[in-house]
């Protein structure tokens, strides 16, 4: 039987309390909510989404992923899983494959973008101490801005995982890559660049106007 990614295992907790993407089940050493995550919804032109764009909404943040190519999204076990989006190849299973997916986190007053990256990388380490944690190149969004990238891979324990960090107004959002092997994990990079590259931040700025 193949063994649970320990993403895979955080993906069946209660969002009631902040977990990073991948990390294990300990609590975090800060205890913020987690954002709300709401499961994407098909495209419609009354929300203004472009072909193959996915909807994750909550409070304080709204954007759009497009769904990669040569993946399908699973809107509904996405929502089952309390989590934003869940992307893998058709004829397969989430659990057993490449899977792609999204999650929100709340910010703080003493928790920002850096100490959740730090959070997750603390509870990595924790879970797998022989963990590699590496800082990948920053991937750059549409906006101008950019995603904070690192990598966390232990072969020997099958976790071969890849997480963005991408900062919005009240929260971050998570774009996580996770494989079952090396080879899997390469062959998957392209999907989640472009996954993230795709982020559309459609949140409405407080003095008016429209997203980008």
């Amino acid at each position: 039987m193949r063994r649970l990614s320990i993403f895979s295992l955080l993906l069946v907790v209660s969002c009631a309390t902040q977990q990073p993407s991948g990390a294990p089940t300990p609590q975090p050493a800060t205890t913020a909510p987690q954002a709300e995550v709401v499961a994407p919804k098909a495209p419609a032109p009354e929300e203004g989404l472009r072909p193959n764009e996915n909807l994750i909404f909550g409070h304080g943040y709204k954007f759009a992923l497009v769904t990669p190519t040569g993946l399908i999204s699973d809107g509904e076990l996405a929502r089952n899983l309390r989590i934003g989006a869940l992307f893998y190849p058709p004829g397969s299973s989430w659990n057993d494959a490449l899977a792609l997916t999204a999650r929100v986190v709340e910010k703080t007053a003493t928790a920002g973008l850096a100490e959740i990256v730090a959070q997750d990388e603390a509870q990595y380490k924790e879970a797998t101490p022989a963990v590699e944690i590496s800082e990948q190149p920053s991937i750059p969004l549409s906006s101008g801005a950019s995603a904070r990238v690192r990598s966390f891979r232990d072969e020997p324990h099958s976790l071969n995982e890849a997480v963005a960090y991408i900062d919005q107004s009240k929260t971050v959002a998570l774009v996580v890559l996770r494989a079952n092997s090396g080879e899997e994990f390469k062959k998957g990079w392209p999907l989640f660049d472009a996954l993230v590259r795709s982020y559309r931040n459609l949140e409405v700025p407080a003095g008016g106007g429209g997203a980008d």
